[in-house]
């Protein structure tokens, strides 16, 4: 989908991209617009993750309600029982095949 190439992209540049604010969330008040705003720039920040597998699997674990990479969110999947990781995170696979080695290496600094 464009949101795997978006996180793999954002992977291998180090930029962390982000999507425009949703009509949804155009109807937020000003104090929740502000909330949302300091939790896009809180996210704004290098990914901790040195391969583009555990980057996509970060995200499809951990995204919030408005798109953004929330770490309790990821917490809670993370420490969920085992009866029900199994509904949720057993079983995720991601593979990342570069066709051009050059890209693949990072560039964080």
């Amino acid at each position: 989908s464009e949101e795997v190439v978006r996180l793999v992209g954002e992977h291998l540049s180090g930029i962390h991209l982000q999507a425009p604010v949703s009509p949804s969330e155009r109807q937020l008040k000003l104090g929740q617009m502000h909330e949302l705003l300091l939790k896009r720039r809180a996210s704004a920040s290098p990914a901790p993750d040195t391969n583009a597998a555990s980057h996509l699997i970060r995200h499809a674990l951990g995204t919030g309600e408005y798109g953004e990479l929330s770490q309790e969110k990821l917490a809670s999947m993370l420490a969920l029982p085992e009866d029900l990781a199994r509904m949720y995170r057993d079983d995720i696979t991601a593979t990342v095949v570069y066709l051009n080695y050059d890209l693949a290496r990072p560039r964080h600094s």
